[in-house]
């Protein structure tokens, strides 16, 4: 049980962390993967045995937290955070994290369109209309050959 468990564990993390355009590709063949499940089934494993699983699972489970989520998910924190500040009224504290989020998103592209999207909302709501256009032209050129970028956009936030 332990073995299928950590099995299963490392299987679902790694198909989860899988880029969205290969995993439509991959769900045809019928695999899918739960980031959640794989790192729940790895903490069992790791929290629950006393052998060399255990230390495998402790690895896998180091090697997410601290090389995969910090370099790949931390995008997603000046978003969310810029849109709280955006709501409370603090447009220029929200321009900062969404400028961030977009220097950060280089290799995220949906998530650095989404930061120009939010970036231009910004600067129109403070009146600069002349940054507010190029911000939304830069967009429209970032974005034109993504028709399908309004989808992949909701798994940024």
């Amino acid at each position: 049980a332990v073995v299928s468990t950590q099995s299963t564990g490392i299987f679902h993390l790694v198909l989860s962390l899988i880029p969205p355009t290969v995993l439509r590709i991959v769900h045809m063949f019928g695999f899918q993967g739960n980031r959640y499940l794989g790192l729940s089934s790895l903490k069992n494993v790791g929290n629950n045995t006393n052998n060399y699983r255990s230390v495998l699972s402790s690895i896998v489970l180091l090697w997410y937290n601290l090389s995969l989520k910090p370099a790949f998910f931390s995008d997603q924190h000046y978003i969310t955070s810029g849109r709280i500040a955006k709501l409370q009224q603090r447009y220029e504290d929200a321009l900062e994290r969404f400028q961030s989020s977009a220097a950060h998103a280089a290799h995220l592209k949906e998530c650095k369109l989404l930061a120009y999207y939010e970036i231009g909302w910004c600067h129109m709501i403070m009146w600069n209309w002349s940054q507010a256009a190029d911000m939304f032209l830069d967009l429209m050129e970032e974005a034109r050959c993504r028709r399908d970028s309004t989808d992949t956009w909701q798994q940024c936030v």
